[in-house]
């Protein structure tokens, strides 16, 4: 009987256990000054539900340019190490400089060229570790380091590109990948369901 009431708290048992080994790892690595805290808890903060806060934030908006506003200041003001972020809308085969933080970029970028360009054409997610050793790059800002870039499909047609910017070589690994992959289906369901 113990077993079957343990498997229905599966999620709660699974979640209780993170928390140990994570604090464990915690206590053990600021002991021996390998990290301080917050180097260690920063990019757990950043990911831990990440997609769950912006569609709490989104929660009822019924304006596009609203969704992508609140979205983007959501997002760069959670991410670590990020020097700009922002959306391209996607129209006749070009992209569209849309809300954004951080300085100007490009206006207006074609499909293929570039790291937004070629997301908008592939419409599969892109990340690249050293801007300065790629190729096919555009670079709005010299001081970019590194890259990821994701489409948001709306009825399996791209709206927009979620472009995002670090000063660090590196900055984006597939784990954030995937935690803001899943930001940006909360963003395509909220336009969608407008």
């Amino acid at each position: 009987m113990w077993k079957a009431s343990f498997l229905k708290n599966e999620d709660i048992v699974v979640q209780f256990l993170f928390i140990i080994i994570l604090q464990k790892s915690l206590i053990e690595n600021i002991y021996l000054k390998k990290v301080d805290k917050w180097s260690i808890l920063n990019p757990i903060v950043e990911a831990f539900m990440i997609d769950q806060k912006l569609k709490a934030l989104l929660e009822g908006v019924k304006e596009e340019v609203t969704i992508l506003s609140l979205s983007t200041a959501f997002l760069y003001h959670e991410l670590c190490d990020v020097n700009w972020l922002g959306f391209y809308y996607s129209k006749n085969n070009q992209l569209y400089l849309g809300p954004f933080q951080g300085l100007p970029a490009c206006i207006e970028i074609p499909y293929g060229k570039g790291a937004c360009g070629r997301v908008a054409r592939s419409k599969e997610p892109l990340i690249i570790a050293d801007t300065h050793e790629a190729a096919n790059y555009i670079a709005c800002h010299s001081e970019t380091r590194s890259e990821m870039v994701l489409p948001i499909i709306i009825d399996d047609a791209l709206y927009a590109i979620l472009d995002i910017d670090s000063v660090s070589i590196n900055r984006f690994s597939e784990e954030d990948k995937q935690h803001l992959l899943a930001c940006t289906y909360v963003i395509a369901a909220s336009i969608k369901s407008i």
